[in-house]
């Protein structure tokens, strides 16, 4: 019975994704992430954290690049197939992301598989609509222009109002992946219309936000942007992390 209502489920993501009455999204929490290092000295074995001091809310701290690591990256490959075995990637018309590189990291092989970084003109330069510090990629981060650890948007549940926004602004008929953080996904989709008070269709941890790394939620949003969630899906990819001796 399971597979027959996946199966039903399925078809209906692919029908409304192309249609003129909804929007359909696709909601992912970045991939596995670990802090970015940057190479000390010339003998190639040093290695600082990419960190820096930054103020916080007027608290000053340290603030840590983060990018996805050796297991993210997995995921963020496996989840592009997963769109592709499903016939979803003709329907995908917008994949969006924070200022973080790890949601970034998370989203652009679907970005790519969905042509949204194709080289229209030939020059070798990608030409995704997309405006921000990454252009031309297929994947609109937002808030585009303040990047990780700069003064701006640092807290991601701080700037999901835009993402929201940007959701409301899309047309009827698009097909939208959205990477966010754990933070933050429950209150876009809280703010979308969606009760997410179920703790089997949105695994929580301790303090209420996102747990792991494995669940995909796909929302329909109507013409006045009022969303329903149609499946919860949980990824459970055969992942394992390989250590270089």
């Amino acid at each position: 019975m399971f597979l027959t209502v996946f199966s039903c489920a399925m078809g209906l993501l692919t029908e409304t994704a192309v249609g003129q009455t909804t929007k359909t999204i696709y909601f992912v929490r970045h991939a596995e992430d670990q802090t970015a290092v940057f190479q000390q000295g010339n003998d190639g074995k040093a290695f600082l954290p990419d960190c820096k001091p930054f103020k916080n809310e007027g608290v000053l701290e340290d603030c840590c690049t983060e990018v996805l690591s050796p297991l993210g990256t997995k995921r963020a490959e496996l989840l592009a197939k997963w769109f592709a075995d499903k016939g979803l990637l003709p329907s995908i018309t917008h994949v969006l992301a924070t200022h973080k590189v790890r949601t970034l990291q998370t989203v652009q092989p679907i970005a790519h598989a969905a042509g949204l970084d194709r080289d229209v003109n030939g020059d070798g330069i990608p030409d995704g609509v997309d405006v921000d510090k990454n252009p031309g990629d297929g994947v609109q981060q937002i808030p585009a222009f303040v990047a990780e650890c700069e003064n701006g948007y640092e807290v991601a549940h701080n700037f999901y109002p835009l993402v929201v926004d940007q959701l409301r602004s899309l047309p009827l008929g698009s097909g939208i992946v959205v990477a966010g953080h754990s933070a933050s996904l429950y209150p876009i989709m809280q703010t979308l219309g969606i009760n997410t008070s179920n703790a089997a269709r949105f695994p929580k941890n301790a303090i209420g936000r996102v747990n792991g790394y494995n669940s995909l939620w796909v929302v329909s949003l109507d013409a006045n942007n009022t969303g329903t969630l149609i499946t919860h899906v949980r990824l459970d990819f055969a992942l394992a992390e390989r250590i270089t001796p």
